[in-house]
């Protein structure tokens, strides 16, 4: 029985269809875990690409929606917050 037949468990993973988060995800199948996958556009290319035949629960939320965090979090044992700030504005650089 290989990793993915049993899972470990189920993480939340913020962030998912970015960069670090689409990575974070395919790490945590591979090691045989479920996972919540939050995106803020579940009809966007990248959130859908998550959805691979997998255990990946796809929900489109806000991370700054804290109620929404929290019942997407119902049952999970970690949360891995991948989601960030991106922008290309000097004003959000950092000194």
């Amino acid at each position: 029985m290989s990793a993915m037949d049993q899972a470990k468990g189920k993480l939340l993973i913020t962030g998912a269809a970015g960069f670090l988060g689409h990575h974070v995800v395919a790490a945590a199948r591979a090691h045989g875990y479920e996972v919540v996958a939050i995106v803020r556009d579940a009809k966007a290319e990248a959130a859908k690409r998550l959805l691979d035949g997998t255990a990946v629960q796809l929900i489109e939320a806000d991370v700054l929606d804290g109620e929404a965090i929290e019942r997407a979090a119902a049952g999970c044992s970690a949360v891995l917050h991948c989601a960030g700030k991106v922008s290309r504005a000097k004003a959000d650089a950092i000194a």
